[in-house]
């Protein structure tokens, strides 16, 4: 199998090595004079191990040639485009460099008609969205041919090792798109099992996975900060936080969906950022984890309003579910600012909550909320169902799941973004 890569830099020239050790056919794709020129002399312009060797006995061996751009006569079964994504002045991506590469292709696939069959894969990172606009763009060529997005998940000083043994391994496609089939070939030749997804969740991966990173490298500097300035050891605290993968370091809380609350993390977050304030130190991303809490209360809210709704059923009350705790739930806030939205029923419901049980902060909790202007406490999940435009569900009891039959209103289930 032949496959062209489009811009030999970082990735590209990665790319192209880890190829060259399966034994594929390879032709670099370069438009930087200084590159192309160094290339075409036997030298491979990258400090990566293991990269260099490749490359420079795939330029010696013939495995790998360099080339200005794709000709009719050496059409590879897959392009995979690997040229830079840079910021623009405002930090939107710019997507210069993969338009030209589309634009080419599309030029040649327009040029061969039926008989160009090379599939495309864009690997540069781009925002989510992305392959869905360009498919408008370059309709003619998306109609012809595969168009995908394949992330990559390279570490610079590990790339190689990381392309063979990535952490996951995912096509991100449009439904109405022809389907890849060379890719899974090439992704089954080198051992790779691999995920189809739509390709906004592709695009997003590669997005979320990064920020994820420079959330946990700020995260583990803003605790360290403190802990020094209170005289104690930063790296031990985070090595005993990390220890606990059953919480900290797993896939739990880890989920979109609704904000937190309860009794300890926005009490303990508030003391948290107000220690580092006594200490004289700013400590950005936990000091505004409340701002961004209130930002998806207020979120919710908007996403519900769009719907106009008149007669509100709101499923769980309780913090989370399987506990009766109320305190700074996530549902009254949500339950207060429809309330203020002149929202004329909203009827509330939990199977744990019970208002003539409830005591102390509960208590005066739910008591402010039922004194609200059309808010009331029901047990009749049936009728209630039945009776509201809209049911907004809080928490992924499986009690809920089954829903009266007869209802007949819109479900905006914030357990799980759905309909948000």
């Amino acid at each position: 199998m032949k496959i062209g890569v489009f811009g030999l830099g970082y990735v590209g020239l990665t790319t192209s090595a880890c190829l060259l050790q399966r034994s594929f056919e390879v032709i670099g794709y370069e438009v930087s004079e200084e590159k192309f020129r160094s290339l075409r002399q036997g030298n491979c312009p990258l400090s990566e191990p293991g990269v260099r060797e490749a490359i420079v006995r795939g330029l010696s061996d013939g495995g790998l040639v360099v080339a200005r751009g794709v000709d009719r006569e050496t059409i590879p079964d897959i392009v995979l485009i690997c040229v830079g994504t840079p910021n623009q002045g405002d930090g939107q991506t710019d997507l210069t460099a993969v338009r030209n590469v589309l634009k080419s292709l599309q030029a040649i696939a327009t040029e061969c008609g039926d008989s160009f069959a090379c599939e495309v894969v864009i690997r540069s990172t781009v925002p989510p969205g992305t392959l869905s606009t360009l498919a408008r763009e370059f309709e003619r060529l998306f109609q012809q041919v595969a168009v995908v997005f394949y992330p990559e998940f390279l570490r610079e000083g590990s790339a190689m090792k990381d392309f063979f043994q990535p952490p996951q391994t995912v096509i991100g496609a449009l439904a109405d798109s022809p389907p890849p089939r060379n890719l899974p070939l090439m992704l089954t030749a080198l051992g790779l099992d691999y995920e189809i997804v739509d390709s906004v969740v592709a695009e997003a991966l590669k997005f979320g996975c990064n920020a994820f990173h420079a959330v946990k490298v700020s995260f583990a500097n803003e605790v360290g900060r403190l802990v020094a300035r209170l005289g104690g050891d930063g790296t031990e605290v985070m090595r005993l936080l990390t220890k606990d993968t059953d919480l900290n370091i797993s896939a739990k809380y880890l989920l979109p969906g609704a904000p937190y609350g309860g009794s300890c993390l926005p009490k303990d977050t508030r003391a948290f950022a107000a220690l580092a304030r006594s200490a004289e130190l700013e400590l950005p991303l936990i000091g505004n984890c409340e701002t961004s809490n209130r930002e998806h209360v207020d979120f919710i809210v908007e996403q519900v309003m769009n719907h106009a709704p008149e007669k509100i059923v709101v499923l769980g009350i309780a913090f989370k579910r399987d506990t009766d705790d109320v305190r700074e739930s996530p549902s009254l806030s949500i339950i207060q600012a429809l309330a203020e939205r002149s929202v004329k029923q909203i009827w509330i419901h939990d199977f744990l909550v019970q208002p003539e049980q409830v005591m102390g902060v509960n208590k005066r909790e739910l008591d402010r909320l039922l004194a609200l202007d059309g808010v009331t406490f029901s047990n009749d999940l049936n009728s209630i169902c039945e009776a509201a435009d809209l049911t907004i569900l809080m928490h992924s009891d499986r009690r809920y799941q089954n829903l009266p039959a007869s209802a007949k209103s819109t479900v905006i289930d914030v357990s799980r973004w759905l309909n948000l």
